[in-house]
């Protein structure tokens, strides 16, 4: 298996992991060669190369520079919730422009394939060898039916901060 350094990335320095994941990730990757190759210029394959042996020191350098690298989107006026928003506004728009039918037929497709899916498990024997298949199947098909369901009724995005308020407010660190 490969080695998911963006996991440890988001782990340590998550809005630089957060510039990872859309139109800023030059500039996240250009962050992280700095704090760990000592150049601007590193590849991804060099960053991942550098953070597989991640020691403590490498991990408080990434961290430094995760704070570094969000002053200096606040200087340049970026703030990440306000693109992420932007995203979802803008699909909203397209949706209602282009009335196109085939995004909202495949959700329905996708539910009908779970939720029969599901009422099979209950009702057909699965041979033992063909089990773990079975579930990864119905596992990546609910993954998809949730990812459908998102996108026309919104992320859990406002979901996840009520709740880390709420576990703030009663006194938790958000963890569990």
């Amino acid at each position: 298996m490969a080695f998911e350094w963006k996991k440890l990335v988001r782990s340590v320095a998550p809005t630089i992991a957060q510039a990872l994941g859309g139109p800023l990730a030059g500039l996240g990757v250009q962050a992280l060669s700095d704090a760990l190759l000592g150049k601007p210029d590193g590849t991804e394959e060099e960053v991942a190369a550098a953070l597989q042996g991640a020691s403590p020191e490498t991990l408080a350098a990434i961290k430094k520079a995760d704070q570094d690298f969000k002053v200096k989107m606040r200087e340049l006026d970026i703030d990440f919730e306000r693109l992420a928003f932007d995203d979802v506004r803008d699909a909203r728009a397209r949706e209602v422009a282009v009335r196109d039918k085939m995004p909202a037929a495949l959700a329905v497709i996708l539910v009908l394939m779970f939720a029969g899916a599901l009422a099979l498990l209950f009702w057909v024997p699965i041979p033992e060898g063909n089990k773990s298949t079975i579930y990864v199947m119905i596992g990546s098909l609910g993954t998809l039916t949730i990812t459908a369901c998102q996108y026309f009724h919104g992320s859990s995005r406002g979901s996840a901060q009520k709740n880390a308020a709420l576990f703030q407010q009663a006194g938790h660190n958000g963890k569990g």
